[in-house]
This record gives structure tokens, C-alpha cells and sequence, in this order.
């Protein structure tokens, strides 16, 4: 992707939506590829902003300085995209790595510590955070309107595919490789209860 983002925070076009090359092997790639797609389809509902790659070097000295270890999964999305914002119907910010440190480095909010959470973006638009829950690896959605409530994700796969699912349902969608992967996402979590 470092051939794609020529500037910071910059919103993608819809040929770099179509020609970005994604993580191989990870189990959200096929759900972010979704994402993007809906973006290069529903271009006036659903932007994709990204930041450059962040680099080996900057993934393993965020690590040493703040001592969060970040999953194989978390790693390969910062090499693809330090930091990227799924904007309005699906609204999914990661934190770029200097944005997850500046809070770490700030302290605690009054209900839980960074030595037990690990804050690396927000979802839905109305304060939801993303934590990575430092001792057992697990990304968790938080509702922070109530503090003990923590909602949707286990990985990026979940917090990607609670974004589609969003788009669809703020979007008019007809589009049948969308729906086809709304129904597959639907069926997973039918069978998951």
C-alpha cells in the first residue's frame, strides 16, 4: 500500500480503491476488501482515509515504549495502513500508532487502565471505543455510555464485519456481492448463537 497513499489521512479515489492490495492470509482481509468495495460502489455514503504503512521499525518501537503487545492481526493492519477512518454509514477509526501511544501515555480514564486495556480507535460514530484487552489479546467494542458493557468484537474480522453490517443497514443496497456477503456475515453469527 505504500505505492497507493501518496499523502497522509487522505481520502482513497476510486481507482485506489479498486487497486489496493490487501493483507494476505488474515482472517479480516476478505471483510476490509468488502469495505472498500462498498466505498468504491456507494462512494457518497462510505469514504475510506488511510495514513502510509507504518513501518517494522515503528511497529516494534511502539511495542518496546508502551509495552502493548499487538496481535499478528493488528501488526499486519499498521503494515498495511497506519491508521485508517471508514467514514459516515460505517464509521471505524483505527488510530494511527502515535495516536494509541499520546494515549497511553496520558493515563487512565476512571474505569479501566492502560495496564489492562489498550485504546486503538472508535466505532458507530457516537464514542464507542476499540480496546485491545492487553492480557488476553481480544479487541472489545466498548459502549461508553455504560462502563462495564463491552459489545461486539473478538478481532478485526467481527469489528469489519459489524461495519458492513451497518452499511447495510443505513444504505439501499442492491448490489448482490454486498448482499451476498451480508448473508454469508448474517449465517456465521446465526450459527455462532
Amino acid at each position: 500500500m505504500a505505492d497507493l497513499v501518496k499523502n497522509p489521512n487522505r481520502k482513497l479515489t476510486l481507482e485506489e480503491l479498486e487497486n489496493a492490495k490487501f493483507p494476505a492470509g488474515q482472517s479480516y482481509t476478505e471483510a476490509l476488501e468488502m469495505l472498500f468495495y462498498i466505498a468504491k460502489v456507494h462512494p457518497d455514503e462510505v469514504s475510506v482515509y488511510v495514513n502510509d504503512p507504518a513501518t517494522p521499525e515503528q511497529i516494534e518501537g511502539f511495542i518496546q515504549r508502551t509495552g502493548i503487545q499487538l496481535t499478528e492481526e493488528l501488526k499486519s493492519l499498521y503494515a498495511f495502513a497506519n491508521g485508517i477512518h471508514i467514514s459516515r454509514a460505517v464509521d471505524i477509526y483505527i488510530y494511527s500508532l502515535d495516536q494509541a501511544e499520546k494515549l497511553y501515555s496520558e493515563g487512565s480514564y476512571d474505569w479501566w487502565s492502560f495496564d489492562e486495556y489498550a485504546e486503538l480507535g472508535t466505532e458507530g460514530g457516537c464514542g464507542d471505543m476499540i480496546l485491545l484487552e492487553r492480557s488476553t489479546q481480544r479487541l472489545f467494542t466498548h459502549d461508553h455510555e455504560e462502563p462495564e458493557m463491552y459489545i461486539g468484537t473478538s478481532d478485526l474480522k467481527d469489528l469489519f464485519e459489524n461495519g458492513i453490517d451497518t452499511a447495510c443497514a443505513m444504505i439501499y443496497v442492491e448490489d448482490q456481492k454486498i448482499l451476498d456477503y451480508a448473508q454469508k456475515i448474517y449465517e456465521s453469527w446465526k450459527n455462532e448463537q
